[in-house]
């Protein structure tokens, strides 16, 4: 799969309502859209280039075009990608990083 520049981070509050958890912000295209779907928008996804510890590790995300933030992928052409894993904080304004997706299908 495609590599996909990150335009933002941001923390969200996980599910069990004590943690935080990063998700990231990618520019989709079609060929990224289908496999997301093709893979029930749960695909694996490796963070590189951000200089912080999510660099060069595989952790399991969850696509969304943003419908918890009404218009927003409308607006912006964006789309969230929620991380599964711990917060660690945000990496550097001009070490965003990339995003490789991998998937079942």
């Amino acid at each position: 799969m495609s590599q996909y520049k990150i335009f933002r981070w941001d923390g969200i509050l996980a599910k069990n309502g004590i943690n935080k958890q990063p998700i990231i912000y990618i520019m989709p295209d079609m060929k990224f859209l289908e496999f997301s779907k093709s893979n029930s928008y749960v695909l694996d996804v490796e963070i590189n280039g951000t200089n912080t510890i999510y660099d060069g590790k595989i952790v399991l995300g969850s696509v969304n075009n943003s419908s918890f933030m009404p218009n927003f992928s409308e607006q912006t052409g964006l789309f969230v990608v929620v991380l599964d894993c711990l917060w660690y904080g945000l990496p550097e304004p001009e070490s965003l990083g990339t995003a490789t997706f991998y998937g079942i299908k």
